[in-house]
Parts: C-alpha cells; structure tokens; sequence
C-alpha cells in the first residue's frame, strides 16, 4: 500500500487506483469466479477477451452474462484458479503460460499445443489448430473435462488490420520511425507510437477471426460448455494499456460466461500425469505473444 501512496502523492490521478487495489486485497476472492468450481465439462478460455468485445461480436448459440475474472492476468488467474490437483481435466494449452507457472502436473493430462503447433508466421498458435486439437482431446478422453485455453483475442495480430502491425514492431508507411523490436504493443500505444483505434481494430479482428473456430468446437464437443476468458484488456483508463496483473478495474476482471448446454458426459478421476518437456524454449514462446 506504501508505495501505491506514494504514487498517489505524486499524482492524484492514481487514488482512484489505489482505492482499487486495497479493495482487492480485501474482498475480491468473494466476488470473482472460481472456474474449477463451476458445473461444466467443456471450458473455453478465449485470452484476453472483454465482455463487452465478446458481447458485441457473439452471434452463437448459449446464454451469456458477464463474471468477475481471478486475475487481471494469466498468471494471477491461473494461480488463483489452479492450486490443488485435477485428476479429472485434461488442459489443452495454446498458452505457455501453464508451464511458465509450474501447473501442469495438477491435471490428468496436458496437451501444450504451443509446443507442438506454432505457427511461425503469426508467431502463436491459430484458432483452428486450437479447435482441432480439443475435439481431439475430448475423442481420446472422453470421461474427461476438457480446459481449452486459447491465445485470440491476445496478441499477435492475426487479422487484416493486425497484418499492418509486424510482431512487436509496426512497418509500412513509417507508422513508427524508430522501431523498438523488444517493446510491447502496449507499452509502444502508452507511448502513443500506434493509434489506439488501429490497435482497438486489430484486437477485435482477433476475436472475430476465433469465433467461427469457437462455434464449430462447442457444436462438436459433447457436453455442457463454458466459453470465457482469463482476464480483459484495458486502452487508456488510469494510464493503463493491455491487462497488467493486480489491478481491480472492470475493464481487466469482467469477462465473458457463456453457458451453451449439451448432453452431459460421465466424468471420472483419473490420476495425474507429469508432461515430459520437449526441446522448446518457453520463454522464447512468452517472448512471441507479448509478455517479455
């Protein structure tokens, strides 16, 4: 809190922020849902999606409301969320971010995709591999709840709009004359390098370019199926841009929670395995989609 007073004294704009972050020490645990204590057999967790993007572009089948989000991250949701074993979940991983943390054996099985789909372009894993994969994985594991964390909307890019902005660099017509290849998208929109609606335009393209993907796996999984996110993103309230962990705004916590309901599988515990690591740097992975 000491230093969130300094900062305040500094510059008043932040009391706001520091309000939000003493709240949530406090009480946010009461609010925020917990996904492994949620009825579901199918969870599809679309990175970095606001509810207020995904409202506004879902045209599928299902009931939607909104829910508050553990994490105003990956690694703060995923930490919150995971910390006991889950012998009846096979996770299918498009996002690194589940080795990064040290998660993976909690779960009967592991698919990393990112392992084993990257896609050297775009540099992330495609909505369509992510899709074929976990209708793979519920065929193989059909006794199983099935985890199916994908990257879109999170950057990279991987629409029309984003094809103008190269990974972490931006190219053609001199949109950034000094080219910072090892500086976040966020942090080059905070320095007001890119224009804020081309980035707002590339990150819904993201999710546009999924949600075809999304319909065609909830209409082959067996089951009842959850379609949500792990936290926000935020453009310009408080200073902040992308989905910083530890902050308390709606804008980060408030996701989708779309329930489409299906014929209910028989789910049984299994024991949990431990994923033998292939020759692929992690970090280099992390470094791929933004977050070094």
């Amino acid at each position: 809190m000491l230093g969130s007073l300094k900062a305040v004294s500094k510059n008043p704009i932040f009391l706001p922020l520091a309000i939000h972050h003493r709240y949530r020490r406090l009480f946010s645990t009461d609010v925020c849902v917990k996904v492994m204590e949620e009825d579901w057999d199918n969870l599809i967790v679309l990175d970095s999606c606001r509810f207020d993007l995904f409202r506004d572009s879902w045209d599928g089948p299902g009931q939607l409301s909104s829910v508050l989000s553990m994490g105003s991250d990956t690694t703060e949701w995923l930490n919150r969320n995971f910390n006991d074993e889950y012998p009846d979940t096979v996770y299918v991983a498009g996002n690194p971010q589940l080795r990064a943390n040290d998660l993976e054996e909690l779960f009967f099985k592991v698919n990393n995709v990112w392992e084993t789909n990257w896609n050297e372009r775009f540099n992330t894993v495609l909505p369509e591999v992510m899709a074929n994969n976990t209708i793979e994985a519920q065929k193989n594991h059909s006794d199983k709840r099935i985890i199916s964390h994908w990257v879109q909307p999170h950057y990279p890019f991987i629409g029309e709009t984003g094809a103008e902005i190269e990974h972490r660099s931006l190219s053609g017509d001199g949109i950034v004359e000094n080219d910072q290849r090892n500086v976040s998208i966020w942090e080059k929109l905070s320095q007001g390098l890119i224009d804020e609606e081309t980035v707002r335009q590339a990150y819904q393209e993201n999710l546009e370019v999924a949600l075809p993907e999304v319909r065609r796996l909830i209409n082959e999984l067996d089951g009842k199926t959850i379609v949500t996110s792990d936290h926000g993103n935020i453009f310009g309230k408080y200073g902040l841009y992308g989905h910083p962990g530890n902050k308390f705004i709606r804008e980060l916590l408030e996701v989708p929670w779309l329930t489409v309901e299906g014929s209910r599988r028989n789910i049984t515990m299994g024991k949990t395995l431990h994923v033998a690591e292939e020759n692929v740097d992690v970090n280099e992975r992390l470094q791929d989609l933004g977050y070094k």
